[in-house]
Formats: C-alpha cells, structure tokens, sequence
C-alpha cells in the first residue's frame, strides 16, 4: 500500500485538494489514492435527475454526476464529484439518440440506463478544458438488455490513440464489471490546458453478433497526476493514422488496408483523409492499394530500414484505367519488392505501378524492380506527377503519362514520353534533343533542401528528420549515405485534430515557439493560421484539409527564415479570401538565402468538395523561397462547378511578387485569369504544366485590355531575369467558342528572361476556338484536337557586367547563367590571335547571377565566356 499527501493546486486549475491521507481501492484492484473526479451520466430523459451515487472508480461520500448535453456542449457550471467544487471541464456529446428509463438511485442499473445510442455511425465526445496532468478515465457502455456492446478510443494532444470495448452480458446490468458494461483507460497525458477525446461505436463481438449500434451512458475523469510528460513512442496522430508493426499478424495489416482503399477508392471529393505508418522491418504478400486522400509513410531512418513485398500500386479509377482523375495519394520513405501478389494482378512482377495525376508523389522510395506511371492497356491514360530523392533499380516507364517531373532520381534506364518530361539532378535520364524528344534535362539541382520526414529513431522516439540544404546536386540524398539531417523530437511538435482544434487552438501552439502536424481530415478555420517564427515546421499527414469560413487567408507566414510547410490541401471558402496561402508579408523584405523558405505537396483547390472563391490561391511575396510539388487548382469538375464560372470564381493560381523563388513542379489550372503572375525578379521554374479555363461563357467574358484569353504563363513587363524550363499549356474549351492569344507572355525587350522547351497542346474545343500562339505573339496557331506545336528559348547571349575597381584583387566578371548550359572561362592576349586559350573547367548554370574573379596578369588579356 503507497500513501500519498495530495498537495493543493493553482487557483488558475479551479481544482481544491483536500490536505488529507485516503486511501481508496480500485476495482482493477490497485491500492489507489482519492483523487479529483468529474463524473457526467446521461440523464433519465427531459428534466429527470441524474444519477447520484458511487460508480466503477470509489469515490467514497462524493456522488454528484454531471448531467450529459446530447448534441451539445455543457454548459461552465459543472462541478466535482463532490458536488460543491466547480470545475471548467465541460462536456461535448455527438448525440446519436437516448433509450431507456432510469433505475433505482444509487444502483448500477440507474448508472447504466438511459443512455446514448451511435445510430450505426462513429461518435466523437470530447472533455474540453482539462487542466495539464495525466488521467485515467472511466467509459460506461451498456444497452437495457446487456447485447450490445461499444468500442470506445480515447486520444489527447499528447497520448497516442487506445482501444478498449465493452461486451455486455444480462448480468452486468446489477453491477459494474470492468469490460463488460466499463472500461479503463489509464496514463492519459494533458500536456496544456486541453482535451481528451473519445469516439464510440459499435463492438460487433458480443452476445447479438454483428450488431451496429454502440452505447454510451456515463463517464468518470479521475486527476492521477500533474505529470505532463508523455512519451515519444506513442504520440496521438488521432483516429485516421494507423500504424503497423512487423510483428503483426499480415492478415491484421491487409484487414486494415483493405478497408481503407474500400472506403477511398472512388471517394475522390469526400471528406475522410487516412495516413498509413509502417515501422521499420520486413512485411510480405500485402496489397497496398492507393485511393483518394491516402498516404503511405515508412518509419525508418533510411527508405530500405521499411521493405514490402507484393503489391504497392495506384490504378486508373476511370474505364479502361484511366488516370487522369487519380490525384491526392503518395508513398514515402520505404522500400517496395514488387511481386504483383495484391489482388489487382493488373501489371507484370516486379512491377510497381504508380498510375496517377495532380497531387501525388514518391518521395525517398527505393523500388526493387520496374516503375510504370500508368497502367498498360489502352486508354490508360495519366496525366502528371512527381517522383523525387528516389532510387528504382530498374526501368521508369512513362508510358501514357502526359507530363511528369522527376528530380534527384536515380534508375537504370527510363522509357517513355509524351508532351513534357522534365528530370532535374537526375541520373541515367533519357538522350534526345527537343522538340523531337520531349526530355528537358537539367544536370544539377541548383538549391533544395529535401521536405521534413517523420521517422523513428534509434530508441524507437517519434522525431521529425530536417535535411541539410543542398546546392547543385545530382541523385538522392541516401542511396550512398544517410540523408544529412536534423532531427527534432515529437514533443517539439502540436499534433492538430479536426475534431478537437481549431485556429485558436493552433496559433496558440505556434505562438508558444512549437511545430505543427496536422493530422488527417478536415479543419473549417474562423481565422488565419499565422506562421511567425523562424524554422517553424508544419506538416500534413493523410492530406489534411484546411477551409477558411470567414473571408480570411486560411494561412499566412511571416517574413522570416526557414520555414517548411509540407503536405496540407487548402481549399477555398465559400466567401472569399485574398489568398489561401500568403507566403510573407512585405515583398523582397528580408534575405533568407542561407535558410529559404520551404513549400512542399501543396494544394490549393477551389471547387471540388465544396463551392469555394478566393481571388488568388497562393501569394507569395517573400524572397528566397523554395517550391517543390505544387498543384493550384480550380476544380473544372465536383462540388460548384456547374456553373463554376460563377460558382467557383478565382483570378489567378500563383502570384509571385519575391524575387528569388525557385519551383520545381508547378501545376495551375483553369483559373479565370493570369493562371500564374510572376512580378518578381531571378525566378525559377522547373516544369509547368497548366489546362486553360475550360468554362468561359463567351469570349467577351475572358479577355483584358482587347485581347482574347489570358496568358497561362505571365512574366510581368518589369522582369528583368527570369527562368523556366518544361512548360506545357493544354487547352481544353467546351462551353464556348474562346480564343487564347498567348499561352505565355514575357517581356519582348530582356536577354535575361528566358523560357526554354514549351509546347502548346490544343485537346478539343467549340468550333472557332483557338490556341493563337505560343509566346508573344509568335508561334503557330492550334484549333484541331489532339494537336501540339513547340517553342524553344528567347534569348541566349547573356548581358554581363565587369569591376575592375579593384586591380589588386582582380577583375569580377559577373553574368547570368542557366541550368541547361555549362559555361568556361577563355582568353586571348590580343584580338587578333586566332585561338582562345582555356581559364578552368567547365562548370554547370544555376539560373542566377555568378561572378568569376579573374587574377591580375602582366600582360593585356581579352575575355569570353564560352557556353555549351
């Protein structure tokens, strides 16, 4: 027996211990100490008494239970078990309905009846205001014959989720049995002032089998400690992450997958979002198949510390497999053995296939066989993605793909192309010359910096993995070596859930200097989500969704250093917001070069799943930030698109107004404007891909300053340098005969603004319409379905500018370079000699200004920079 003196808390706790010795004992049969309880029992129907008297956990003389507000928040007036001290705990209840009359007071049966029934859905109950401390909780589940029983989990900010059920047998109804009509959950960490959830549904293993309906009836919240100390091992990613074990039953594991991917395979504009973690070790014969809103992540340190073998695959949802509708669904960090041992058999062993469009990605993945990006029979349509930090050991197949980004890859060989194939810091990549082959290589990868990763360490903690920025790099980060990172611990980090936060709620925890992981699912935010200090890491999981309801940006970052935003989905309000995602708020303020700001797997969508308008989906006005998967949709079907033109009104995709920012993959579509609007100078991009409204109700309609159409691509007037590489605009105009002028406008009069590889491809269209050119007004005219014509770059002598103020020290010749070139310094001593001699290697572009310090010489030189 342990004896324990409760001390006396803070008034700002609205708790009051008593300075007294009790010993109590638990049911459980723990020696166990009289605690602070706050009990709630649904009372004995309209205007009944509650229940008054002792239940599971011994609260001796304190009998006093709270009634329970079905479908709704109880009010601030509640009070401890000993019915004096009030307490600001509250109860919400996710009422389904009531049965039942209530027994004798002060016996179990008046405890256990009435109560709340599911109504065969899942139920979500939370305990609002709970002081910091760690908990045990009682949770009551019984009907009036003893035949059904409740699953309840039990979650906090800080505790990962538990599962106990109850199973109900006619006996429990005369007395409390742990298990049967209660359950125990026990350790449960507050860490701030908080919640503790629970859901509660139908347990299908009792007496009357296979049974949906679930019972909730009463709940005790019992103070164990002010400890706020959880563990790193099980950290609460709520309901919609499972994570599996090697240990685990296979079966258990293809139980649970199956039932996702039934769920998700055609819920492409529904609302539930899942996240599926595997620990490190082996996993044989799985099926894992991808839907909407889906993602598979690998625990380990390295991608091979998680290997599985069978069957990782992603299939056309449309006839024939057609993939052009296969957005939101990724893997990351693990490795794949395909065999084809799944139950889709659609594809040859050791084969992976990855058939998908917008908003997917392979990140950090090591598969041990061949990669197809669509299906093979015909009609397999896909069209777009992005594979990055990854290693296939034999052949990508591009196959139907339309366009696809590919970026500090390595494979053996690839095959493969359509409109727009584009490899960046890539190895082994395809030979050709454009437009005969549509491969755009860039040798290097000018600047990343790879997105955060969740993984385990070596003491199995939960830690957030940072990369090192890179400069002109070529392959993966961690096929040859571990991946240079930092690691941050969980417990740096708030874990969200759409049932239990909010804006409030969130900003509260990035004002207090920690990181944010927004779990799956869908949070309506009342106000901006403000990113204000520096290195700040936010990070999705199972595509969490973020939906502004008052006219506000749904997020907005500062102007400081470092902060990395990776994996969320926004969508747009039904009124509408400036932005959905405002990166920086004075534009070109402060230099983040040596730690830029990181955007990565980002959505913004207007339409879809619900009617939405915002002027512009993303703005970003900061200098030095880096974009790496971005998709900016308008929805051109879903929710509010008929008529979308009105329904689902927004200008533009991008706004960029920083200088200095750098994309890799950029996909915008059907916006009413400019789909992209880049005011800023030393800008980068590396692939875009854009379809051009198809809904515009008259020309009249979509045209500015006596002009047809708007540019998918603009470079403001005022650039003087710019960059992009692997542009294709598609046009698609089936509401009405429409003309586009331009595709793509740049300023006409800059040798440093330059757009190499961009095809214009005409889908179909009312008779009349027409893409007119592809880049200021030059360019042939498209107006038959399918049909492509390309354009190269603008300009290729870059302007150079040389200071010689300082003769000492030399002379700086400082010149534009680009990704696609290799430059070399050369010499000659008089004009008129017929050769030029060599000052050093060749060395890569990176799309920005470099300055070369040539060394004084003692005889007269003449220099060039010789470009290949």
């Amino acid at each position: 027996m342990r004896l324990q003196i409760l001390p006396g808390s803070s008034r700002a706790h609205a708790w009051r211990f008593s300075l007294a010795v009790v010993v109590g004992l638990w049911v459980m049969g723990i020696y166990c100490l009289q605690a602070q309880v706050v009990n709630f029992d649904v009372p004995g129907g309209a205007g009944a008494a509650n229940y008054s008297g002792q239940g599971a956990y011994p609260d001796p003389g304190h009998n006093y239970w709270n009634p329970v507000l079905g479908g709704g928040t109880t009010a601030a007036t509640n009070r401890l078990s000993d019915g004096i001290t009030h307490t600001a705990i509250t109860l919400t209840s996710q009422l389904g309905g009531t049965y039942g009359t209530q027994g004798a007071q002060g016996t179990a049966a008046a405890l256990q009846s009435p109560y709340e029934y599911n109504n065969a859905q899942l139920r979500t109950d939370t305990l609002n205001n709970v002081p910091p401390g760690t908990y045990n909780l009682c949770l009551y589940g019984i009907n009036n014959t003893g035949t059904r029983g409740t699953t309840f989990t039990v979650f906090s900010s800080a505790t990962a989720p538990v599962t106990e059920s109850t199973s109900n047998t006619p006996a429990s109804l005369t007395s409390f049995v742990q298990g049967a009509d209660y359950v125990i959950f026990s350790n449960i960490v507050v860490a701030t002032t908080g919640t503790i959830a629970f859901t509660w549904t139908a347990n299908p293993n009792v007496t009357l089998a296979g049974n949906n309906e679930g019972d909730f009836s009463g709940v005790q919240l019992i103070l164990a400690s002010t400890n706020t100390e959880a563990s790193n091992t099980a950290p609460n990613f709520g309901p919609n992450v499972f994570t599996f074990d090697p240990s685990m039953s296979m079966d258990t594991i293809q139980t649970q997958l199956s039932a996702v991917f039934s769920q998700q395979q055609n819920n492409q504009f529904g609302s539930s979002r899942y996240a599926l973690l595997f620990k490190s070790g082996q996993y044989s014969n799985l099926d894992v198949d991808l839907g909407y809103y889906t993602q598979v992540i690998g625990l380990g340190q390295n991608p091979d510390d998680v290997t599985i073998a069978g069957d990782v695959h992603s299939d056309g949802v449309l006839a024939n497999h057609n993939a052009t509708v296969n957005f939101w669904r990724a893997c990351e960090n693990f490795a794949v053995v395909p065999t084809s041992a799944g139950s889709s058999q659609l594809e040859a062993a050791n084969t992976m296939t990855f058939a998908v469009s917008q908003d997917t990605w392979l990140r950090r993945m090591h598969v041990r066989g061949n990669l197809n990006l669509s299906n093979t029979n015909s009609g397999a349509y896909s069209s777009g993605g992005f594979l990055a930090d990854s290693k296939i050991d034999s052949t990508v197949s591009s196959r139907t793909q339309q366009q696809w980004l590919s970026r500090n890859d390595i494979w053996q060989t690839w095959s493969g192309q359509n409109w727009n194939m584009v490899f960046v810091g890539s190895r082994n990549v395809p030979s050709g010359t454009w437009p005969g082959s549509r491969y755009t290589v860039i040798t290097n990868t000018p600047l990343i910096r790879e997105k955060p990763y969740l993984s385990l360490d070596s003491n199995s903690n939960y830690v957030v993995a940072v990369p090192d920025l890179r400069t002109n790099s070529v392959g993966t980060t961690w096929s040859s070596s571990p991946t240079p990172a930092v690691s941050l611990p969980i417990s740096r980090f708030y874990l969200a859930q759409p049932a239990l936060d909010n804006s409030a709620t969130i900003n509260a925890a990035l004002s207090e200097g920690l990181n944010l992981i927004l779990t799956p699912g869908v949070y309506f935010l009342t106000n901006t989500i403000f990113v204000t200090n520096a290195d700040t890491i936010i990070l999705g999981l199972g595509y969490p969704t973020l939906v502004p309801t008052n006219r506000h940006p749904v997020m907005v970052v500062s102007d400081v250093d470092g902060v990395k935003i990776g994996g969320i989905m926004f969508d747009a309000g039904k009124t509408a917001s400036s932005s959905l995602l405002q990166v920086g708020t004075v534009t070109n303020g402060a230099n983040h070069s040596a730690d830029p700001i990181c955007l990565y797997d980002l959505c913004c969508r207007v339409g879809g799943e619900f009617t939405g308008t915002t002027t512009n989906c993303l703005v970003i006005n900061a200098r030095d930030v880096l974009a790496d998967n971005l998709w900016l949709w308008r929805a051109d079907h879903g929710a509010g698109s008929s008529p979308a033109w009105t329904g689902n009104p927004s200008y533009s995709g991008l706004v960029v107004n920083g200088d200095d920012v750098t994309i890799y993959g950029l996909f915008c579509e059907h916006h009413e404007q400019f789909q992209t609007l880049w005011n800023g100078n030393w800008g980068r991009v590396y692939f875009y891909q854009s379809e051009l409204p198809y809904d515009a109700p008259s020309q009249a309609a979509w045209s500015h300053d006596g002009v047809n159409g708007y540019a998918s691509y603009k470079v403001a007037d005022t650039v003087t340098s710019h960059q992009a590489y692997g542009l294709g605009v598609y046009g698609v105009f089936i509401n009405s005969t429409t003309k586009c002028f331009d595709t793509v406008e740049t300023p006409t009069n800059c040798q440093q603004v330059n757009i190499h590889h961009l095809i214009n491809v005409y889908i179909t269209g009312e008779s009349g319409s027409e893409m007119t050119h592809v880049i200021n007004g030059t360019g042939n005219t498209l107006n038959t379905g399918v049909t492509t014509t390309t354009f190269n770059n603008l300009f290729s002598n870059p302007g150079f500018s040389i200071d010689t103020a300082s003769s000492e020290d030399g002379v700086a010749l400082c010149f534009p370079t680009e990704s696609a070139h290799s430059y070399q310094l050369q010499y000659k001593n008089a004009p008129t000699n017929s050769t030029w001699s060599s000052l050093g290697a060749f060395f890569g572009g990176d799309d920005t200004l470099d300055t070369i310090i040539v060394s004084p010489s003692s005889t007269n030189r003449f220099y060039r920079i010789q470009e290949r």
